[in-house]
């Protein structure tokens, strides 16, 4: 597993959404960056080289679907991680190891799960309790 380094990048179109994951990374000791769309999410993916993590909902709004700007970020960055932010089960199987999927509504040992299985070695700084 990674030690992982860098800025989260949110996306979610739901301000509740986007303020508990940043409750969670924040409790996880990790920065963050948040955008409410695609378009968005992409111009700061381009500007700042730090970003090693995209929380990403798959029915984020703008031009690029969710999909396809993870697909373009990890074609152009081998070391971000993706997770898929979704409210179905998702039973498509992820070929690539450097991401994953978290189903809404999650809940803080779903979320480490996740991160853990695209290869993040994830340390709390903070104890959380459920």
């Amino acid at each position: 597993m990674d030690e992982w380094r860098g800025l989260a990048l949110v996306v979610d179109v739901n301000e509740g959404v986007r303020n508990v994951m940043r409750h969670h990374l924040v409790q996880l000791g990790y920065p963050l960056v948040e955008a409410s769309e695609t378009d968005e999410a992409s111009q700061i993916f381009n500007q700042m080289d730090d970003i090693s993590l995209l929380l990403i909902d798959e029915n984020a709004p703008g031009e690029m679907s969710p999909r396809e700007m993870a697909a373009k970020i990890l074609e152009k960055r081998s070391d971000v991680r993706v997770l898929l932010m979704t409210n179905k089960d998702e039973s498509d199987s992820v070929c690539d190891k450097r991401m994953s999927f978290l189903k809404k509504p999650f809940d803080w040992a779903s979320m480490i799960s996740a991160l853990n299985e695209v290869g993040l070695a994830l340390r709390p700084i903070k104890s959380h309790s459920k």
